[in-house]
């Protein structure tokens, strides 16, 4: 997700929005699990599948494709509410240190 989100940056996710995903928009950027695997991507379109809105993702660095998949109601994690920067640098220096890098 950079510049948007940078390594490092820790979010705050929203969790209600996975109850309620009809009021996601366009430009959201929503936390999904897809086979076992966490994303953050931006909502780039939004579909409605009988009634329910589902949503078509793609992260923001530049040149990044459209996500191959749809996300749908089930796979919603949240929503990126707050990013605080470089918060996260620490841990990962730590992990690093930790595998010999």
């Amino acid at each position: 997700m950079e510049p948007t989100i940078n390594i490092g940056d820790i979010i705050i996710v929203d969790k209600s929005y996975s109850k309620n995903p009809q009021v996601l928009n366009k430009g959201d950027i929503l936390v999904f699990k897809i086979d076992d695997k966490y994303y953050t991507h931006r909502i780039i379109d939004v579909l409605y599948v009988d009634g329910e809105k589902q949503f078509i993702t793609q992260g923001d660095r530049e040149g990044q494709a459209v996500d191959n998949w749809i996300v749908t109601k089930n796979e919603i994690v949240g929503v990126t509410t707050t990013r605080l920067r470089y918060i996260g640098l620490p841990s990962i220096w730590i992990r690093d240190l930790a595998k010999g890098k």
